[in-house]
């Protein structure tokens, strides 16, 4: 289920990329993954973070994400020592992220997904 602040910020991103439609069905999966890396990206250190999760979470998202995460794993020595560093930091070393907090899996594609965006493999990921 979305929250206010969410659907809020969903509209703003369509409006300011020039689409018309919120819907998200209308919109490609990379079109969505940008937003939730800027919105994890403007958002994680404001109070409202969380209140934007289940928005966020919603959608098949964060099967989307965790594919990501396991690609990079697969197709990256930089993106899998970021994965791993990231879990031992944060996670107690433990790396599945489709049982890892959501919140977690966020800050990590906001630290290290912009840098990998074009590369092959990410695209892959996200078809």
């Amino acid at each position: 289920p979305s929250t206010p602040a969410f659907k809020e910020q969903w509209a703003n991103y369509v409006t300011a990329a020039g689409h018309k439609f919120n819907d998200p069905s209308r919109h490609s999966q990379d079109f969505i993954l940008a937003f939730v890396i800027q919105a994890a990206s403007a958002i994680t250190s404001c109070r409202g973070f969380d209140e934007l999760i289940p928005g966020l979470e919603g959608e098949g998202v964060r099967g989307v994400l965790s594919g990501l995460i396991k690609a990079g794993q697969k197709n990256s020595e930089m993106w899998k020592n970021s994965w791993q560093s990231y879990c031992d930091e944060h996670a107690g070393g433990f790396k599945d992220p489709n049982r890892l907090d959501f919140k977690m899996i966020l800050l990590f594609l906001q630290a290290v997904a912009l840098t990998h965006q074009d590369e092959p493999w990410f695209t892959a990921a996200l078809a």
